[in-house]
């Protein structure tokens, strides 16, 4: 028997032969109503022949134990060939008859929404693709007059792969995507298929780089490290934050994607429980999703239809506006019919035998596979279904059945089945429970420790879950087998004891990991953090509120270095609720002035911009110094700017310049632009590319700041006033040729050969456009797309003909989109659009035109940037 299950488990030999023989227990003879039932009945003798065989194919036999049919669907037929319909549609689109060198094989592109309640059989319909998926190669290759051996699998065919993301509603949605291709590379790697591997990594190489941006996407996906031979990527994570660092992270992340799909290994990207993804996850799903360039990859989302989030709504509704193809099924209950089929199949009988006892589990359960299926073991487990070792066939007690009390839905079923585990098994439960659907055993073992001695005693009892079905293991982790089966274990605990519950958790894995070492407490750290916060009204004391405040700045530090700025938000914004407003300023100065700067950056970020502006006035107010506010007035300003308020954002900039010791005058006219202008040329006229080259760094920390500022300033000036955009790029030339340079000076000297060219001096931009390259390549291409873009609209379209500036404008389009800056980015749009219209490109028509046009369109708006409807306009 089974030591951690109550003394209602399963009846010996002598108390079964006792039950067999009763006559209350079905005896499996039933009458046939109509000469119908008969002939189906033969004709399932003739497919089946071995149903009919006694101990023939019953696992049971011998054993007594209860086996579910394992891979195999009930009831969804339907749902079933349109599924598979879509896929060969995305993924196996016919072959050319014959291969000539200007036909390539474009893929479609889809997207397969599938809802129903909890239990309804969604992630087992998905499963249904695996085994088509990973002999996809089979079919293309009959169908191919030359596979490529060099690619895919080691005779030449296609290798697919399915790549499952969970969302939970304790974890971070955005590391719930990154962990899903973290998944993927460690499935590709285990493969061992060396053809397929070196393959995807050519492919991933040539679309990502080695460049420092996509260095910050291993930091975020490590086993991508081993697969492109990257052993430095920790050192390289993202310090910015802010929305461009974002944006960045989400091009890396397309490019990936892109890049692991082809016709050699087709991938499908399942989303499932949609409805706990948050806004930034859904948006990056969609980008994923609507991108034009992703071929052989189909992504399949399911969700709760009974559980609404108008977030997912929103984003299903943009995706089905860019044009993508949406396929749309439902599963509903299971009707009679399926349920007998699956009880009979159970139970290695006809389906003729098994009415009785279906009619009666449909009855209850409404047709929830999942309830079904839970009902069948709780019937077991309370011995009113059971194998007969005389007659060798399943016997049930039909009456006990139908007065058998039976819970409402499957959480309650599964939770009277849980109770009757041991104590300690329920503690595994309900801590488990408490850390998410996904849990690792050393997390389970410290805790363990708290109420036994052995940690290793806890393998005990996570063998039996995994025996009893409730867990499923999962490298040095474990998983719940089903969503509700960990609703079901959450509910062991009582509503209002599970604040105390998270406190206790988080509490004593602080203890102990913070006693283990520094690695230990960085690997637990959120986990720390997530289960305290929880608890968080039981945190009374002033040091220990304290002391999480600062749990919390280190996990909002390290979620916004990762790009997961939402989650950070929700970090910084705790750790902010744990200060007393009061004193905090006083008593913990570097404490809040952290903390409110970091929120307000991430808040920014993630688009949160009103938010934003409302957390970063106590540090504009309570900073003591002007560097302690310099990094808000910078988020300040990108606030501004994101809500499309220009002018605002330059005069904060001016105000913050002026404090730096850089003012401008109020009034600004030609003339004040000409002498400035003048001013700037006597300083580098006569002075050689080599010889500015050599002019030292920059050391002055407010010279620095200047800068920065400097360059924010000019660049929102260039789309909001033109006639102010010279004064702040002369000061930064003044600044770059008197206290050193720095990676702006190359935006600077840009934009300055801008300013020279328009004033008729064309000799002198050229020169300040030959330093601005030469700088670049000195401050390791920072400002490329800025750089590129400012002077093929200038000085270069006097240097060389209209279509190589349209084609560099169209390499700082690129760029942009590379490096997260969207407001630039999408102003490449309107000058491509511009001057392609008066100079169209030899071998172009109009048509040609509106089509680039038209898919630089669809490739910008899903960033939602307010720029984008002066493009449009």
């Amino acid at each position: 028997g089974n030591p951690n299950r109550s003394d209602n488990g399963h009846a010996s030999g002598s108390n079964k032969s006792q039950l067999r023989n009763s006559a209350s227990f079905h005896s499996c003879t039933v009458a046939f109503r109509a000469v119908d039932d008969v002939h189906g009945e033969l004709r399932r003798m003739v497919d089946s022949p071995d149903r009919y065989l006694l101990d023939s194919t019953d696992p049971s036999a011998g054993t007594g134990q209860l086996v579910l049919p394992q891979g195999k669907l009930y009831g969804r037929r339907t749902e079933s060939e349109e599924l598979h319909g879509v896929f060969r549609r995305v993924l196996c689109p016919p072959a050319p008859a014959k291969k000539l060198p200007h036909i390539h094989r474009k893929n479609a592109q889809g997207l397969v929404l599938i809802k129903g309640s909890s239990g309804s059989g969604k992630s087992a319909l998905v499963d249904q693709l695996r085994g088509p998926l990973a002999t996809i190669g089979s079919d293309q290759a009959e169908n191919s007059a030359d596979p490529d051996p060099a690619a895919g699998g080691s005779d030449g065919t296609a290798v697919g792969m399915l790549v499952p993301c969970k969302f939970d509603p304790q974890v971070q949605p955005m590391s719930t995507i990154f962990y899903a291709f973290e998944e993927y590379c460690r499935e590709l790697l285990a493969t061992g298929n060396d053809a397929l591997i070196a393959s995807v990594r050519a492919d991933v190489l040539r679309g990502l780089g080695t460049g420092r941006d996509n260095l910050t996407l291993v930091s975020l996906i490590p086993t991508l490290g081993r697969l492109l031979g990257i052993t430095d990527a920790a050192a390289h994570q993202n310090e910015e934050v802010t929305a461009e660092a974002f944006n960045r992270i989400v091009y890396s992340l397309r490019v990936f994607v892109r890049c692991i799909a082809g016709p050699d290994h087709p991938v499908i990207v399942y989303f499932d429980d949609l409805q706990w993804a948050d806004l930034s996850a859904l948006d990056l799903i969609a980008m994923l999703v609507t991108d034009p360039e992703t071929q052989s990859l189909l992504f399949l989302g399911a969700y709760r239809d009974n559980e609404s989030n108008q977030d997912l709504e929103e984003t299903l509704k943009d995706i089905a506006e860019a044009k993508i193809p949406v396929t749309k099924i439902h599963l509903g209950e299971l009707d009679w019919a399926a349920v007998n089929d699956l009880v009979a199949d159970t139970l290695h009988l006809s389906p003729h035998l098994t009415q009785s006892l279906s009619t009666n589990l449909h009855a209850k359960t409404r047709g929830n596979p999942l309830f079904v299926v839970q009902l069948l073991k709780s019937l077991y487990d309370d011995r009113l279904l059971q194998y007969s070792a005389s007659s060798r066939r399943w016997e049930w007690d039909i009456d006990a059945v139908r007065a058998e009390g039976i819970a409402d839905n499957a959480v309650d079923l599964m939770l009277a089945m849980m109770r009757s585990h041991s104590e300690e098994v329920q503690w595994v439960l309900r801590v488990a429970s408490c850390l998410g659907s996904r849990f690792d055993e050393r997390t389970i073992k410290l805790l363990y420790l708290s109420i036994g001695d052995d940690p290793d005693g806890v393998e005990v009892h996570l063998r039996a879950l995994v025996d009893d079905g409730l867990l499923l293991p999962d490298g040095d982790s474990f998983k719940f087998a089903h969503d509700q089966i960990w609703e079901a274990s959450y509910a062991l605990t009582h509503p209002e004891e599970r604040e105390t519950m998270h406190m206790e958790i988080g509490r004593e894995l602080l203890r102990r990991a913070s006693a283990a070492g520094e690695e230990l407490f960085e690997e637990m750290l959120f986990t720390i953090v997530d289960q305290i916060n929880r608890g968080s009204s039981l945190v009374t004391d002033p040091v220990e509120r304290f002391q999480v405040a600062e749990l919390n700045l280190v996990a909002g530090e390290k979620s916004s270095a990762a790009c997961a700025f939402l989650p950070a938000s929700i970090y910084l914004l705790q750790g902010c609720v744990f200060l007393d407003d009061e004193t905090s300023w006083t008593e913990h100065y570097e404490l809040s002035l952290r903390l409110h700067t970091a929120l307000g950056e991430v808040q920014v970020a993630h688009g949160d911009n009103e938010n934003a502006i409302l957390s970063l006035e106590p540090v504009l107010s309570q900073g003591k110094t002007v560097q302690d506010q310099l990094r808000a007035q910078h988020a300040y300003m990108l606030a501004l700017i994101a809500q499309g308020l220009l002018n605002e954002a330059v005069q904060r900039g001016l105000a913050v310049l002026e404090k730096l010791g850089e003012s401008f005058p109020s009034d600004i006219d030609r003339n004040t632009i000409v002498e400035e202008l003048n001013k700037t040329e006597d300083l580098i006229r006569g002075r050689s590319v080599e010889s500015i080259l050599e002019c030292s760094l920059v050391a002055d920390e407010n010279k620095l700041a200047a800068m920065k500022f400097l360059t924010v300033t000019a660049r929102i000036a260039y789309n909001s006033n033109q006639n102010f955009f010279s004064l702040p790029v002369l000061r930064m030339i003044n600044i770059s040729l008197t206290n050193g340079l720095c990676p702006e000076s190359s935006f600077a000297f840009a934009s300055a050969a801008f300013l020279l060219c328009n004033h008729g001096h064309r000799d002198l931009a050229t020169h300040c456009a030959d330093i601005a390259l030469a700088l670049l390549k000195k401050f390791d291409r920072q400002y490329e797309h800025v750089v590129l873009l400012i002077l093929g609209l200038s000085i270069h379209q006097y240097r060389q003909p209209m279509q190589a500036c349209l084609d560099q404008i169209r390499q700082a389009g690129r760029l942009a989109i590379a490096s997260g800056d969207v407001m630039w980015g999408i102003a490449t749009i309107g000058f491509i659009a511009f001057n392609n219209v008066w100079v169209v490109e030899r071998g172009k028509t109009l048509e040609d035109v509106e089509a680039e046009m038209r898919s630089n369109i669809q490739e910008w708006s899903t960033y939602k940037h307010f720029s984008m409807d002066f493009v449009m306009l």
